[in-house]
């Protein structure tokens, strides 16, 4: 990773970190409960509820970077990408949301909303 990389890479880190409180906000003022919440994420992404669980903490605390960074190399990143796309629009965020935004920052491959609910919330 060069010099310039490393800097915007740890500048995605911030921007993770600022979607995380974005998100957890969001998250607590849903009108699910968290459990309800992780149940209807985990029948859509087709996860266990208790991997859910740990994908929806790993959005709230902001160390989701690894896998979104257009500077990491994961070879999941698309599922990722689509999974945590899938996580805002039950948050019901806008395609014009900040929290939006920030991510398409740090990786500009971030679709959303998701293919796979587009027309269903919006």
């Amino acid at each position: 990773m060069t010099p310039e990389n490393k800097a915007d890479y740890l500048h995605d880190i911030s921007r993770m970190e600022q979607v995380g409180v974005l998100l957890r906000e969001k998250l607590y003022s849903s009108e699910l409960t968290r459990h309800e919440f992780t149940v209807k994420f985990a029948e859509e992404i087709g996860c266990k509820p208790i991997t859910t669980k740990t994908l929806i903490s790993t959005y709230v605390s902001g160390n989701a970077v690894v896998g979104y960074s257009k500077h990491t190399t994961n070879g999941n990143s698309e599922r990722h990408l689509e999974r945590l796309a899938i996580f805002c629009s039950y948050l019901n965020l806008k395609s014009d949301d900040e929290t939006i935004e920030i991510i398409k920052k740090v990786n500009p491959k971030f679709q959303y909303p998701p293919e796979t609910l587009e027309g269903k919330l919006y």
